[in-house]
């Protein structure tokens, strides 16, 4: 609520009301991942052929040198929140408004003043502007959007807002914080591949994926439930690799500005388990058509908040995809847990009603009832597993994924087999919140990458000890070490982790994977693997 102090009979009142508008930070849904089918024997199928190799780690380039020739950034006057709001009844006074909040904020002014607008300002109209304004500027990270105040005229009994008073995050340099935030976000770009040949589902898909590798997800500011945290602004992601909701998406929407793609943030409430959060993605138009896309939720984790892969289940979807579990622009009131309040944003949101950018549309695939008996749907299944390493299915609702898996096991088995003439162990996983299904093809005591950022493991039950990346410079130096603790289990596992081959300020040349015995003189019990990016 915003409070007003009314003072009867004094023409000039200054007013400022520190006001936090609801904070976004939904935490990812818990993904369990386990196996559901192993070791097929070989000899339940036809003979194999000397067909094409799955492609070695060694052959996986990740990361293609970058080359922004010809890509144009999105111009702020292409922005979709002024462009709605200038569609308004009032949108000739908003959009002044906006104009204000900008240049304030660009030249670190404590007020936003619009005392020269000819017409009365409310605060519908304030409220309008700064919406549109902070969910536009990703770049101007060092305000507190969460936090506005008020200057207010009262004459003849007529109430008229004149300024919004800004506060700011305090930085020890604010002009070497900038420098930073914008060669950190050039060399994620540099770290995507993204080249100007790049469609716009490519550019997207390949930020997406980094993106989830580069931020880890700050389960303490969610926690703590706080607006004051730099963790809901991109510089966090970017910079520091840690943010909730809306520091992914704002991450995530800069990025995409760089390379040449419009996108907004959207607010509202999620719902990945028995309680609904107060939530933020983005809309990203590919194409000239707007989707929904949410990092966060791609971004999968363990209970203990390990990430352990991408999914694809929120990237490029429509309003009927996106409506089984997110609700836009309604706020859960914390002190009221039942209570939701609709929010009116001051403009209007368009439509998300296409698929042609929808990742199972493109590289997933999309299992249906009129498909599930396809001979196509096998084969690309299996080529998927034969290139890929991992094929994803979307499996739509009342199809039933374990009665198409028993029907066609073979067949898949049998064609991927004739493509790579190996024996792999092959493993289905499924995610528990989703209707996404994985296909994993792996050959047993090894590590394979594949080209959406992640690393895939199968281990044995009979050991423990720690999944270790070395990341070598370009000189050949070890310049860090990451290590994830694998422990025993009651069976055995396949394990999807995310890769970080990336740091700040750090040129990396290849990195190296290795599972290690901690109890037996580090003894290797998975083979090495070389990743040259």
């Amino acid at each position: 609520m915003k409070y007003k102090k009314i003072i009867a009979g004094v023409i000039l009142t200054l007013f400022v009301a520190g006001t936090f508008l609801p904070t976004f930070a939904a935490t990812p849904p818990i993904a369990t991942t386990h196996i559901l089918e192993i070791n097929i024997d070989a000899t339940d199928f036809a003979g194999n052929s000397s067909g094409l190799k799955i492609k070695e780690n060694s052959d996986f380039n990740l990361f293609g040198q970058s080359n922004n020739a010809g890509i144009t950034p999105v111009s702020s006057d292409e922005y979709y929140g002024r462009q709605a709001l200038a569609k308004t009844e009032r949108g000739v006074i908003r959009t002044a408004i906006y104009d204000s909040i900008v240049d304030a904020v660009e030249n670190n002014k404590e007020k936003a003043e619009f005392s020269n607008i000819e017409a009365q300002v409310t605060e519908e109209d304030c409220d309008a502007a700064w919406n549109a304004v902070r969910y536009d500027y990703p770049q101007l990270f060092y305000y507190d959007s969460y936090k506005i105040g008020y200057d207010v005229i009262i004459s003849g009994g007529v109430t008229d807002y004149v300024a919004l008073t800004i506060s700011y995050y305090t930085f020890a340099d604010l002009e070497s914080e900038k420098k930073e935030f914008e060669e950190t976000a050039d060399y994620i770009i540099e770290s995507a591949g993204i080249t100007s040949a790049n469609s716009d589902y490519e550019k997207a898909k390949k930020l997406h994926n980094v993106l989830i590798g580069w931020v880890e997800y700050d389960h303490k500011a969610a926690e703590e439930n706080s607006a004051n945290s730099l963790s809901h602004t991109a510089y966090n992601a970017i910079v520091n690799h840690s943010a909730v909701c809306d520091g992914y998406a704002r991450a995530y929407q800069y990025l995409l500005y760089k390379v040449g793609i419009l996108s907004h943030i959207i607010t509202g409430y999620g719902q990945s388990g028995t309680s609904p959060e107060n939530h933020a993605w983005n809309m990203v138009w590919l194409d000239g058509k707007p989707y929904y896309t949410d990092v966060t939720w791609d971004d999968m984790q363990s209970q203990d908040g390990t990430n352990i892969g991408i999914s694809y289940r929120y990237f490029n979807i429509n309003d009927e995809l996106l409506e089984k579990d997110h609700h836009i622009n309604k706020k859960i009131d914390h002190n009221n847990s039942d209570a939701i309040v609709t929010e009116n944003l001051g403009y209007e949101l368009p439509k998300c009603t296409a698929t042609d950018d929808w990742y199972y549309n493109i590289d997933g695939i999309r299992l249906t009832a009129e498909n599930k008996n396809d001979e196509e749907i096998i084969n690309n299944v299996a080529t998927l597993l034969a290139y890929d390493i991992k094929a994803r299915i979307f499996i739509d609702d009342g199809v039933s994924f374990y009665e198409w898996w028993n029907n066609n096991r073979k067949n898949i088995i049998s064609t991927y087999r004739d493509i790579t003439s190996y024996n792999d162990t092959l493993v289905f996983s499924n995610s528990s919140r989703s209707n996404e299904v994985s296909l994993f093809c792996l050959e047993l005591g090894t590590i394979k990458v594949n080209d959406d950022y992640e690393l895939i493991m199968y281990h044995n039950k009979d050991h423990s000890g720690k999944l270790c990346q070395m990341v070598y410079d370009e000189n050949e130096v070890g310049a860090y070490c990451d290590m994830i603790d694998i422990g025993s289990s009651s069976g055995d596992e396949i394990i999807s982790l995310m890769m970080y081959p990336w740091k700040k300020n750090l040129k990396c040349k290849n990195a190296r994977y290795m599972f290690l015995d901690f109890d037996n003189n580090f003894r290797p019990l998975m083979k090495k693997c070389d990743i040259e990016f």
